[in-house]
């Protein structure tokens, strides 16, 4: 099938489920509603605040339950009082949560304007990697729109600026793997990915590796060389509790089929 188009999280979602058993996919070992309870579970253990950790936490959860809208309103208002704090820091954190929130929504442009603001807070200072950071996000959001020239353009900056900073954050990663994938550099855009899953190995985030072994999964797919690729991610989409990461490779091995 190949009218699996990159998709936000929402329609990712639908679209893996009218599709599964279609390509070989497969649920996870818990069933949607265990996993649901789950993530509910945690989330009612955590109260809605405006402190920046607890907001993150909330967020990131209240992601996995495919309540985006809610995990933006969330963090907008602990970005609010962050600032009202002068805590840059913790509104960095924040501000790359609402961007990363975004594209899951399918919202580049949105993303593109959150990102920005913090790259031109960045530009202000003497943190090179954080710099590098914001114009790889800025180039992710770039990306999306279709604007390649200038994603080409931010990213190239940002390794100028902190390359080798850049390899160690597994976030930063899967951004910059998502750009040089639409840039036409699927081989080296692989290898980012697949070093992000072993820095998110190492760190036990079971989601952010299912994450980033669909991704590579994808991209091997187009090579002719999917079916290790996706049975290794199949296998660490297993460990995550977030439906995410298997949503999105349902809906890649659908595309692949």
């Amino acid at each position: 099938m190949k009218n699996a188009p990159r998709l936000g999280i929402t329609a990712l979602l639908a679209f893996a489920v009218s599709h599964v058993g279609s390509a070989g996919c497969v649920p996870t070992t818990s069933g949607p509603a265990d996993r649901s309870l789950v993530l509910e579970a945690r989330l009612a253990s955590l109260k809605e605040s405006p402190n920046a950790a607890t907001t993150l936490t909330r967020a990131r959860l209240l992601r996995a339950c495919g309540r985006q809208r809610d995990a933006l309103r969330e963090v907008e208002a602990a970005s609010d009082a962050a600032r009202e704090r002068l805590d840059w820091s913790a509104l960095g954190a924040l501000s790359d949560e609402a961007g990363d929130t975004l594209l899951e929504m399918a919202d580049p442009q949105k993303a593109l304007d959150v990102f920005g603001k913090h790259l031109r807070a960045a530009l202000s200072t003497d943190d090179r990697v954080g710099r590098a950071k914001s114009l790889v996000d800025t180039a992710v959001a770039l990306s999306r729109m279709g604007v390649v020239l200038r994603a080409d353009e931010a990213l190239g900056e940002a390794r100028l600026l902190a390359e080798q900073a850049l390899e160690e954050d597994p976030r930063t990663l899967e951004h910059i793997g998502i750009t040089l994938d639409r840039l036409g550099q699927s081989e080296i855009a692989k290898r980012n990915f697949e070093l992000a899953e072993r820095i998110h190995a190492s760190r036990g985030d079971a989601t952010g590796r299912a994450r980033a072994a669909a991704f590579a999964a994808a991209i091997a797919s187009r090579s002719g060389t999917n079916a290790a690729a996706f049975e290794h991610a199949k296998a660490v989409a297993k460990e995550s509790l977030d439906p995410e990461p298997n949503a999105r490779l349902c809906a890649f091995e659908a595309e692949a089929a």
